[in-house]
């Protein structure tokens, strides 16, 4: 929806969240404003050039209405990396969120890695690996997981990232990746998803330590 209600309001950002206002729950009007940064800032239809972000881009987000300073924080180390292409700068803007919104900004900056990078994993986890401590890189990492099932659902390139992860980000990594399989499929597919993997790597992704 979000990204029809920007075209509509040609590509006008609060007259696009308007539109996102009147759907009746909040994970709808999230998954709304969602696609309205998505197609003004990102502009994957490539119909129309992209937006630009402010300088300040966590001042602009805490500015815009609730909800939708929500999705746009989460959002604003990636945004930042993908103006500057500068990770110091991307991660630091990450840095000055609190709690929850720090490590979902991480998890959406490595969501973002996975396509930028076109699923090249040593990119990606190079890129992740920037990161200013081991909490931030490993959710950096959580979230090209995230991307890469869905451009996967197989898991053969989530496995692969994992397996090529530091090893001190496997545990998580394997963990992080059962878990997703469970949510999207069910606990049965994840005991058959893990069961391709050996050892340690197994255990981790069925939850053991």
């Amino acid at each position: 929806l979000g990204h029809g209600f920007a075209e509509i309001e040609g590509f006008d950002l609060l007259g696009s969240l308007a539109h996102c206002d009147k759907l009746l729950t909040e994970r709808g009007k999230i998954e709304c404003a969602t696609g309205v940064f998505m197609e003004i800032f990102d502009a994957p239809t490539e119909s129309h050039e992209r937006g630009q972000f402010p300088e300040d881009i966590l001042s602009f987000c805490k500015d815009l209405p609730e909800f939708y300073s929500v999705v746009c924080m989460r959002n604003s180390g990636a945004q930042e990396f993908k103006r500057s292409n500068d990770l110091e700068r991307a991660f630091a803007t990450c840095s000055r969120l609190e709690g929850d919104f720090a490590k979902e900004c991480s998890e959406s900056m490595g969501a973002d890695f996975h396509f930028f990078f076109k699923g090249e994993v040593n990119s990606i986890l190079n890129s992740c690996g920037e990161g200013p401590d081991d909490e931030v890189v490993g959710g950096c990492i959580n979230g090209a997981i995230f991307s890469s099932l869905v451009s996967d659902p197989e898991g053969a390139h989530s496995i692969l990232l994992c397996k090529s992860a530091e090893e001190r980000f496997q545990k998580g990594c394997f963990s992080h990746l059962g878990e997703m399989i469970s949510g999207m499929y069910g606990g049965s597919k994840r005991q058959e998803f893990c069961a391709k993997l050996e050892g340690n790597q197994r255990s981790y992704c069925l939850g053991g330590s």
